[in-house]
C-alpha cells in the first residue's frame, strides 16, 4: 500500500499518512513530479508506458515521474522516481515549473536534468515502462506539437524547457 503526504496550496504537509486511492479532502493536494531528461549530446529521453497502465497505456511520455511518497521531500521523490523508472541517478535536478492542477487535487512540480551516460543503460520498470527512445531535439519538439508525447504540452515546453534544452553543455 502506498502512502502520501497531503499538502496545502503552499506545499506544507497537513496529513502525513494518506492512503493512495482514498478521497483527498477539499483544499488539500498530493504532490506529483515529472523529470525531463536530456543527454549531453542534445537528445531527449522518452519512455513508453506499459500497456497495462490505466491511463494512456502504450503512449510515449516526455518524462519519468510519479507521486511523492509519505515523508519524502519533492526533490528526493523526484530522484527516486527517476531512478525507479529509468535507472538514472541524477546528480542535479533543476526545478522548472510548479503549479496546482485545476481539475485534480495535485500539485505538479516539473524538473529537468542533463546526463552523461551510456544511452543503452536505461532500466525499464516493470508495470510502468516497456520501451525508451533517445530522440533529437527537433523530433522531440515535433512529436510534442503533434501530441504524440504526453505529459508535456507545447506551452509548457516553450515556456519552461526550451531554453534549457537548447543550451546543452
Amino acid at each position: 500500500m502506498e502512502y502520501w503526504n497531503l499538502v496545502d496550496a503552499q506545499g506544507n504537509t497537513i496529513v502525513s499518512n494518506h492512503r493512495r486511492g482514498d478521497d483527498i479532502p477539499s483544499g488539500l493536494y498530493h504532490h506529483v513530479i515529472n523529470i525531463l531528461v536530456q543527454h549531453q549530446d542534445g537528445s531527449v529521453l522518452i519512455m513508453q508506458r506499459d500497456w497495462n497502465k490505466e491511463i494512456l497505456p502504450g503512449k510515449f511520455e516526455a518524462s519519468a515521474g510519479g507521486s511523492i511518497l509519505q515523508g519524502e521531500t519533492v526533490e528526493a521523490g523526484a530522484k527516486r522516481e527517476l531512478q525507479e523508472e529509468t535507472g538514472i541517478q541524477a546528480e542535479t535536478l533543476i526545478q522548472v515549473q510548479r503549479y496546482i492542477d485545476l481539475v485534480h487535487p495535485v500539485i505538479w512540480t516539473n524538473f529537468f536534468t542533463r546526463v552523461n551516460m551510456n544511452k543503452t543503460q536505461i532500466t525499464l520498470q516493470a508495470g510502468e515502462t516497456i520501451a525508451f527512445e533517445w530522440v533529437s531535439l527537433k523530433e522531440f519538439i515535433y512529436r510534442v506539437s503533434q501530441e504524440e508525447i504526453i505529459s508535456l504540452d507545447s506551452l509548457t515546453l516553450e515556456t519552461y524547457y526550451l531554453e534549457l534544452l537548447q543550451n546543452k553543455e
